[in-house]
């Protein structure tokens, strides 16, 4: 799979190089949580349970 982390220089590498998890096979599944849960899937029952109980979702930088 190749990354492309800069745009401006397609030679650059992410912090961490071409070391990541044989899981990750393209950018639809290249991004997890520091515990391993897909973030994308943890967002949307994120939205998910804010839609049931009628609430606004805010997501912030920690």
């Amino acid at each position: 799979m190749m990354l492309i982390w800069d745009i401006k220089d397609l030679s650059k590498q992410p912090p961490w190089g071409s070391n990541i998890a044989e899981r990750i096979t393209s950018l639809a599944n290249y991004f997890y949580t520091s515990d391993g849960e897909d973030l994308f899937a943890v967002f949307k029952k994120a939205m998910d349970v804010a839609k049931k109980v009628s609430k606004e979702l805010s997501v912030q930088s920690l």
